[in-house]
């Protein structure tokens, strides 16, 4: 994907003739596929659920033309001409493969290679193995604060719904702005793990007690700054815990502290497929914005993509 756009690089990983799994920069989900091999050139349609409200979604048809090169080594995908997705809304197939298109993309087979930033993420991991969990969210809460701080002090970011009357550029750079930062935040869940991510942004949301000093003062300078950033909106101060065992270890009634490698992660409840740190995202965003960040997947200036 061009720089300008996010970076990163889209994959299409067939499962089967009727599912494929999508990655594009800031996203991982699983799609409906129906191919129809008889046409010239052949159909690829995916159906994904996109976002209609906080926690309802809606399937999205998008009409595609493909084509093979010579060896099977390359996938040329035309994608709808419509510039965007709306809920209810048909989007119109293409009569052809335009390869000078902004809704061509040319695919490759084999894995995506990791970005430098993703390598970098991937190293901070690497170091925390065999580390507690608390030590793993300490320096996941440490990672996105950083990202958060350092992109308000560059360009002022916040995640907001651009306005109708804004200048063309300055609605376009709003969207590359919270593409980028999306990008990252999947990142660190694609590498920290769902289940950790979900459990920082459940404290974050729910005013959890944490009795490590360490991990505490962590989250308390990511809820602040996600808080700046349109992330996190704060609620009326939390009602005093009653005594009850979190899934962090933690007796929310005590205040004695507890060892950082004491701090256990439970598994997450099952989802859509987003997690709780995007779905806060959402509210922010706005379902164009986060359709916009799809569509990415199906036309995004002709350029080179990947594929499994």
């Amino acid at each position: 994907v061009p720089a300008e756009l996010g970076g990163g690089s889209q994959e299409l990983d067939f499962k089967s003739e009727s599912k494929v799994i999508l990655t594009v920069p800031a996203r991982q989900m699983e799609a409906k596929l129906k191919l129809d091999v008889t046409k010239d050139p052949m159909w690829l349609d995916i159906t994904i659920p996109i976002p209609i409200a906080p926690g309802q979604f809606q399937d999205h048809m998008m009409p595609h033309l493909f084509e093979f090169n010579e060896d099977y080594t390359e996938l040329h995908l035309m994608g709808p001409p419509d510039q965007g997705m709306q809920a209810g809304i048909p989007l119109r197939r293409p009569t052809f493969i335009d390869k000078e298109s902004k809704s061509y993309v040319k695919m490759s087979r084999g894995a995506a290679k990791a970005s430098n930033e993703e390598k970098d993420v991937m190293g901070v991991v690497d170091e925390l193995k065999g580390k507690g969990d608390g030590e793993k969210m300490i320096k996941y809460c440490e990672l996105l604060t950083k990202k958060l701080k350092d992109a308000v002090k560059s360009s002022g970011f916040k995640f907001e719904e651009p306005q109708q009357h804004w200048p063309e550029q300055e609605i376009k750079d709003k969207y590359t702005s919270m593409l980028k930062m999306s990008q990252y935040i999947f990142l660190l869940e694609k590498h920290f793990g769902q289940a950790l991510c979900t459990n920082v942004s459940n404290i974050i949301k729910t005013g959890q007690v944490v009795s490590d000093p360490t991990l505490a003062e962590a989250i308390a300078e990511l809820r602040k700054i996600m808080i700046v950033t349109n992330m996190h909106k704060e609620e009326a101060p939390p009602a005093v815990p009653t005594p009850a065992t979190t899934s962090f270890g933690v007796n929310q009634g005590e205040k004695k502290s507890l060892p950082v490698n004491q701090v256990s992660v439970a598994a997450p409840p099952p989802s859509s497929g987003l997690s709780a740190l995007s779905l806060v995202l959402f509210g922010a965003l706005g379902a164009s914005a986060v359709l916009g960040i799809f569509y990415l997947l199906f036309g995004s200036s002709g350029s080179k993509q990947k594929k499994k």
